[in-house]
């Protein structure tokens, strides 16, 4: 018998109901969603950080290793070029091996450096209160104030402290740029780790700004107060310090109301910062300020204060250091003010072209108004004179009668004015001779020219006299001595032509002031008038080719500077003369023979003085406005200016001209030590008879002859009518 039995499985044991259908199935896991721009943007976030760090902690480590480097800015080397004196020789012998010191720059006349310890506290304690209240105690950076600019006020108010706006004033970086003022920053931390605060202050106080071209608190002192540094009360110290915020708005000349309210404010922080009392807050307050410019200012008796020394430099000097001034520009490609600061500060030697002996006489006609008439003198007339060698050299300039009062003052010898006749050798009859359209002898008729139609006439020129012309024949050579207006309007009109008369002052005769609207002026080229405009020391030029058969020497006033360099000198600018043949020989002859007979008597020649040849033109402008000469000495040539400022009728009753006399005067003292009493010849010029009646050269039967000079190359005919 078989018995069937069912058992549960042994643990563990997979019946076969569980074979087929597991007690437990693990779900597969889904593959994960990568994202690759998550990675990216990982990968160059770290490489960015990583870069940042590094470039930080390379410009850190830079800016640690230059604060505590070596010194960034040497104040005494500064301080060095201030005191450097540029000194200014003229020679005294014909070999320019013995000279005399004429002037003296020290710097410019509103740069003065005064030592702190010369000013007085209540200035120093000022400066600090208004701009650095902080400046004994930090480091050259307030920290406080240039967090507060940049977060609170959004950098619209200055954070700079006195160390870094001194910084600003002896680099002259002032762009506003993080760059910039990060080196600001770092120049200022160097500076104080090398400086006191003391030589800090000092050199703040004598380079910061303060208006009206100053540069420095003495000069402000002088300008606004009429006082030294070391005079100034409290209230002018606070009114002072106040100026070089914005020295347009606080200049005290100008805007004083302005500059009172923010000297009380500089009066309330020094109270602030117990720098002064509450008696001396109250009396500075109600001090009442004394400008130079008010009525109630009394002026210290007159001292004459020139460019860094005690007395005014004259004309020829102020000239010189515009020529200087423009050599550097040239040579170095300086600025305006660098070249300016080079001149004043550099300790230079200047050799100039001045001769002493002409330069002093000069002065002392001018001075005296040797000859001036005494109701121009009344009237505040004034004069100028320059005058040269046949090289071009500027023995000696004046510009203004009387004394002359302040340095780099108004040189009228450099500015421009409408020459009139003195015009006419060098822009028609010179012209004129060179192209072989004049002669000696020529006949031209005097007569006005009529520039309109015959119904609307409009007639050109009208002579000194009034009239339009005499209707009669002259020569060229009487037109010339007497000055006729029709004759050379008609040479120009006619034959020269406007533009080879521009042409000829222009290129051949180097006239820089000559503008295009003269170009085509008729007035202008032919006598002088209309828009033409020149200066003495160009006219001078001119008419020294005229005097030196036809060559031209650009002028100047210096043979060369030099500037000591590693303890040795060192000639920085050089200047050789060099002669350009301008014209041809012939006809700066002839031209000069024709001035020669201009009559010279009515200008009281001394006994020496007759004995030398000269040549001359005058020159008057409508109304007897301007006044020119020229007048030309063997060894010298000078051109003289007379007349007003503003264009006025001058006294005419006399029958010389007193620009003429002015320079005639000044010949006469030079007159002994002139050594040339002859002119030069070319040896192109011939003397020949002519025919009064018809210009040409006489024959034996012509009833009326004269004698002139001939070109050998261009000589007229034989006159055939008689």
């Amino acid at each position: 018998m078989q018995y069937r039995f069912d058992a549960a499985a042994p643990a563990g044991k997979n019946t076969a109901n569980s074979a087929r259908k597991p007690a437990h199935t693990k779900k597969p896991r889904k593959p994960r969603k990568r994202h690759p721009a998550l990675r990216a943007l990982l990968y160059v976030f770290s490489v960015c950080a990583m870069a940042t760090f590094f470039i930080c902690a390379y410009v850190l480590l830079h800016a640690i290793q230059f604060v505590g480097g070596e010194k960034a800015i040497s104040l005494e080397d500064y301080k060095l070029e201030q005191a450097k004196t540029t000194i200014i020789y003229a020679y005294t012998d014909s070999s320019m091996k013995k000279t005399v010191e004429i002037a003296r720059l020290h710097g410019e006349e509103n740069r003065v450096w005064v030592p702190l310890t010369s000013m007085p506290d209540d200035l120093k304690n000022a400066v600090v209160a208004l701009e650095d209240k902080r400046f004994w105690s930090h480091n050259g950076v307030d920290w406080f104030r240039t967090a507060s600019s940049i977060i609170i006020h959004h950098g619209t108010q200055g954070g700079s402290t006195l160390t870094q706006q001194t910084i600003k004033n002896l680099t002259n970086e002032k762009d506003v740029t993080v760059v910039r003022k990060v080196k600001e920053i770092l120049n200022a931390l160097n500076l104080e780790r090398y400086y006191e605060k003391n030589d800090i202050l000092e050199t703040y106080l004598n380079t910061a700004y303060f208006g009206e071209g100053c540069y420095g608190v003495q000069t402000a002192s002088e300008v606004y107060f009429g006082k030294d540094v070391n005079e100034l009360s409290l209230a002018e110290c606070a009114a002072i310090v106040t100026i070089t915020n914005e020295p347009t708005t606080y200049d005290p000349l100008v805007n004083p109301d302005n500059t009172k309210k923010r000297q009380l404010v500089c009066l309330g922080e020094m109270l602030a910062q117990e720098l002064i009392t509450q008696e001396q807050y109250d009396e500075a307050k109600d001090e009442k300020l004394v400008y130079t410019n008010s009525k109630d200012y009394k002026a210290k008796e007159a001292t004459a204060k020139s460019v860094g020394s005690d007395e005014v430099t004259s004309s020829f000097v102020d000239y010189v250091i515009e020529d200087v001034i423009a050599g550097l520009m040239a040579e170095r490609s300086y600025t305006r003010e660098q070249a300016t600061n080079h001149l004043y500060y550099r300790g230079l030697k200047i050799y100039t072209t001045m001769n002493v002996e002409a330069q002093k006489a000069a002065e002392a006609v001018f001075l005296e108004k040797t000859g001036v008439p005494a109701a121009d003198a009344k009237q505040g007339v004034q004069a100028s004179m320059t005058m040269m060698d046949y090289e071009g050299h500027i023995v000696a300039m004046v510009g203004q009668l009387g004394k002359k009062t302040a340095s780099r003052s108004l040189n009228r010898a450099t500015t421009i004015r409408r020459p009139g006749s003195t015009f006419k050798p060098l822009s028609t009859y010179s012209a004129a001779i060179e192209n072989n359209l004049l002669y000696w002898s020529k006949l031209y008729l005097d007569k006005a020219i009529n520039l309109g139609t015959q119904s609307s006439p409009d007639w050109f020129p009208h002579n000194y006299n009034g009239t339009l012309g005499s209707g009669n024949y002259y020569t060229v050579q009487y037109a010339l001595k007497e000055s006729l207006n029709t004759i050379p309007a008609r040479i120009v009109y006619s034959e020269l032509g406007t533009e080879g008369s521009y042409k000829w002052l222009t290129e051949n005769l180097h006239f820089s002031t000559i503008d295009e609207e003269s170009r085509y002026s008729l007035a202008a080229l032919s006598i002088g008038s209309g828009s033409i405009n020149v200066n003495t020391v160009e006219m001078c030029a001119a008419y020294a080719a005229i005097g030196n058969l036809g060559k031209y020497y650009k002028p100047t006033s210096y043979y060369k500077v030099i500037e000591t360099q590693n303890e040795e000198e060192k000639e920085i600018i050089t200047l050789d003369t060099v002669a350009e043949q301008v014209m041809k020989p012939e006809t700066a002859e002839l031209t000069r023979r024709i001035l020669q007979t201009i009559n010279r008597s009515p200008y009281k020649l001394n006994s020496t003085l007759k004995n030398f040849q000269s040549f001359m033109k005058t020159g008057t402008t409508d109304g007897y406005k301007d006044r020119w000469f020229a007048l030309g000495f063997p060894d010298y040539i000078a051109v003289m200016w007379y007349g007003f400022d503003t264009p006025a009728t001058t006294t005419h009753s006399m029958n010389y001209n007193p620009a003429g006399m002015l320079g005639f005067q000044t010949f006469n003292k030079i007159a002994s030590s002139m050594k040339t009493k002859n002119f030069e010849n070319s040896g192109g010029l011939v003397q020949r008879t002519y025919c009064t009646k018809t210009g040409l050269l006489a024959n034996k039967n012509c009833p009326s002859t004269a004698s002139g000079w001939y070109v050998k190359t261009n000589l007229p005919g034989t006159c055939t009518d008689h």
